[in-house]
């Protein structure tokens, strides 16, 4: 009989083992949740100024590359005019060439 309470308490230290150990882990999971999701914000933090700052970068290269375009853009309009004005002078050349050729 004495052999059966000794087992009924080692059953019991067990099951009490058994529950505080349930229990440290329920609490180190939550530990680890709540420091995951601490550097998950960081990380989602620091990518977010990581992108902002790329961001700024682009819309900066972006408006010199548009400048750049404009510019270009600008350039081609007054070559055009100027092709424009130089074709009319050469469909003028023939006939004031016949014309001079004439008066002498």
């Amino acid at each position: 009989d004495l052999t059966l309470d000794r087992l009924r308490k080692d059953i019991e230290d067990i099951k009490k083992k058994l529950d505080n150990t349930s229990v440290n882990v329920k609490l180190e999971l939550a530990d680890l949740k709540k420091q995951f999701n601490m550097e998950k914000e960081t990380l989602r933090v620091t990518y977010m100024r990581d992108i902002q700052s790329k961001r700024k970068v682009t819309e900066k290269l972006d408006k010199e590359h548009q400048k750049l375009v404009e510019q270009e853009q600008k350039q081609i309009e007054e070559l055009r005019a100027a092709n424009t004005r130089l074709r009319a002078t050469l469909e003028r050349l023939p006939k004031q060439m016949v014309e001079v050729t004439a008066s002498n």
